[in-house]
């Protein structure tokens, strides 16, 4: 199979594109399959285009890339810095018709059997799955806001958006992280469009667990309650932080906490931290590798997660898997968020707060796990045997996306076993 990738510049590439080496940081979905193509039997490029402001995507011209670690070729191309200020808005369409030319180019040079384009990159994947001749797979990494309001807006970019979103792809890939893909993408999408929903995979160390990555002044018997994900306030830590500063005001000496990521929260979180004097309770460690991230699961006894939009994150399967007691959030049926969550993660198995805003709430759930061991053990033996059923590996789930890759390339019809929407994987 000869495969082109379009992906935007993510966040987690830019590391490796900085230094030529292969090191990503985030979106494992992407790497990972960027990696199982590139050691296969398959031809693939990669074209990466700048999308955000940064030091590493403010270049105003093109550039192609060897990165140690990978046999395939990068082509990186420019983003809105390619044109002058004064255009305003003009910009990002100008930007986004530039790629897209570029990208057709690359097509016409290497005549691809499949194109693989994420969401990043709407324009492009509508305008080649429209007017181009090769099978076009477009890729959604769970539905953003964005995504919600290209249904019925009636700005520019909305309508925009829903006629590019209409497009006939050879298929839709979602990431089944609770944002309630189910649903929507029967709403953004033609109906003739075969449309699969995946659960991201886990990867339990074979290695006996270590936790040198733990800060070594957490007293024995702590309840560790763990929070992991970008510092942003999409991600609810700052509710998260109130929520166990008053949650250890109750409770006294037993509660320790720990918050794994950085983000544009991280110095406000701290100064909070600090201002309440809780510096030696409150543990902040940075990025940490994926493996030692699963350490931490393993020794934090409670995990939270806050998502605004949805709580079937990578952190929040590792911690399911990693036999965490979890914390979330419960549904919001008016975006159909969580919906997939609670049917296979009931609040039997998975404790829920109202909202995310509701700190007291919070607050009195971490404090009741922290008396009742047995209840909080109950409800993470219950939520790790489903998740051992219910969550693949990663090559289990980079495996299945090849084999619906090859097939269209091939100009295979999906089976009815491939399309399953409503399943996790």
């Amino acid at each position: 199979m000869k495969i082109l990738l379009v992906l935007r510049l993510y966040s987690g590439f830019e590391s490796s594109v900085h230094s030529g080496k292969w090191e990503p940081s985030g979106v494992p979905t992407i790497y990972k399959l960027i990696e199982s193509l590139d050691t296969g039997p398959h031809e693939i490029s990669v074209i990466l285009t700048s999308k955000q402001s940064t030091s590493i995507s403010d270049s105003t011209f093109d550039r192609e890339l060897r990165i140690k670690g990978l046999n395939c070729g990068f082509l990186q191309l420019a983003g809105e810095a390619k044109f002058p200020n004064w255009l305003g808005r003009l910009r990002w369409y100008a930007c986004e018709l530039r790629q897209t030319w570029k990208v057709w180019r690359a097509c016409r040079r290497s005549r691809p059997n499949i194109i693989y384009i994420d969401r990043g990159n709407l324009v492009c994947a509508g305008i080649l799955a429209r007017f181009g001749q090769i099978p076009v797979v477009y890729r959604i990494m769970g539905i953003s806001s964005d995504l919600r309001d290209s249904v019925a807006g009636y700005r520019p970019r909305h309508v925009i958006s829903r006629w590019l979103l209409r497009a006939p792809f050879s298929a839709a890939i979602c990431t089944q992280d609770g944002t309630g893909g189910e649903i929507w993408l029967d709403r953004l999408l033609s109906s003739r469009v075969p449309k699969l929903l995946y659960l991201n995979g886990v990867d339990l160390p074979d290695d006996p667990v270590s936790f040198e990555c733990l800060p070594a002044d957490i007293p024995q018997g702590s309840t560790v309650v763990l929070f992991t994900g970008r510092l942003e306030a999409m991600k609810g830590c700052s509710e998260f932080v109130e929520a166990f500063l008053r949650a250890r005001q109750e409770v006294g000496e037993g509660l320790h906490a720990v918050i794994v990521g950085t983000g544009s929260m991280l110095e406000s979180l701290r100064e909070r931290v600090a201002e309440a004097g809780a510096m030696e309770i409150i543990s902040f460690l940075g990025v940490l590798p994926h493996s030692q991230v699963l350490d931490v699961c393993a020794r934090s006894d409670i995990y939270v997660s806050l998502n605004r939009m949805a709580n079937l994150s990578n952190a929040t399967l590792e911690a399911l898997r990693a036999g965490c007691c979890v914390v979330m959030p419960s549904a919001q049926p008016e975006i159909f968020a969580d919906l997939w969550t609670e049917e296979h993660f009931p609040p039997d198995m998975v404790v829920r707060i109202p909202r995310v805003d509701d700190i007291d709430a919070l607050a009195d759930r971490i404090v009741y796990l922290h008396r009742n061991p047995d209840e909080r053990d109950r409800c993470a033996a219950a939520s790790r045997q489903v998740s051992q059923e219910l969550i693949p590996t990663w090559s289990q789930r980079i495996a299945k996306e090849i084999r619906v890759l090859q097939d269209l390339a091939a100009s295979k019809p999906l089976t009815q076993e491939e399309v399953q929407q409503t399943h996790g994987w």
